[in-house]
């Protein structure tokens, strides 16, 4: 299964399930130099862009977002990344997504096969999702992390929008996300957060051959870029430099990039309350719900 020839690659995800670690691999790989991208150089290395950003739908469309109502906003999103893909002549863009693949208010699907040519879909067990979160936005305290349970359950869960410098992403509940990518219209790669951390160039690998690019049997390559996005490689560069990307609620971003770290964090009852909601979803994915019994 690869990529079509349409130029959008969708790097799509519920929030803290890999995304920005796969982007920093995909960068070190592209760069394919002895010396590790900067975390804050992503986009300047990596082509694509944000389709949740209000300068790029602002700037394409020629309208300000911050004056439609989210729902105008979400209407016109297919439309504008058609120009975008219209401009691109066939080049990829690798474009972090974190909506679920729904349609719009006007009944169009956000995220259109014609200009898709893939997505690369990261999953995360969702146990260790709310725990990544919540610390993510300095709620990782017992009432932050039942906030965050309850977000996941919400099929009615958005991200932004507002006044953020986000647009509105409708994300569903956990396995509503997951569900809409699986059925996705077009070649979906799935990568497993989990199996990046036990082997991140073998599924650099296959995330390249998906892509159509070259060199997806260069292990090398693939090592080196793997060994640069090794989480200590990562929090070092950001604690020397910081990183644009983060929340300023958290205090780290790259925090501990590690399987399990939900059975430090989750009480019974709210890991429970997230494998009675998701269990057929985490099934699906490989994850096995009865952990948290």
């Amino acid at each position: 299964m690869t990529a079509g020839r349409q130029p959008f690659v969708w790097l799509a995800s519920y929030l803290k399930s890999g995304n920005t670690w796969t982007r920093l691999l995909l960068a070190n790989f592209l760069a394919d130099s002895e010396q590790p991208v900067p975390i804050n150089d992503i986009d300047t290395v990596l082509p694509g862009f944000g389709p949740h950003d209000r300068r790029w739908f602002d700037d394409v469309t020629g309208l300000s977002s911050s004056e439609c109502t989210d729902d105008e906003v979400e209407s016109l999103r297919p439309a504008a990344l058609r120009a975008v893909a219209a401009d691109a002549a066939g080049e990829r863009q690798f474009c972090k997504v974190h909506d679920a693949l729904h349609e719009t208010a006007a009944g169009e699907p956000l995220f259109p096969a014609d200009v898709t040519a893939g997505a690369i879909y990261l999953v995360r067990n969702p146990l260790d999702v709310a725990v990544s979160w919540a610390f993510h936005v300095g709620r990782a305290n017992s009432p932050g992390l039942a906030e965050i349970v309850a977000r996941m359950n919400d099929p009615r869960s958005t991200v932004a929008g507002g006044c953020s410098r986000q647009l509105r992403q409708r994300l569903l509940d956990w396995s509503g996300h997951v569900e809409s990518w699986r059925a996705a219209p077009f070649s979906v790669l799935l990568v497993r957060y989990e199996d990046l951390l036990a082997d991140a160039a073998g599924q650099l690998a296959r995330m390249v051959r998906f892509a159509g690019l070259d060199g997806a049997a260069d292990r090398h390559r693939l090592r080196r870029a793997a060994e640069a996005t090794a989480f200590p490689r990562l929090q070092e560069q950001e604690t020397r430099h910081g990183f644009r990307e983060s929340d300023p609620r958290c205090r780290r971003f790259f925090r501990a990039g590690r399987s399990g770290d939900w059975r430090r964090h989750l009480n019974a009852a709210q890991a429970r309350q997230i494998t009675l909601h998701h269990g057929p979803a985490m099934l699906a994915c490989g994850y096995d719900p009865r952990e948290a019994a």
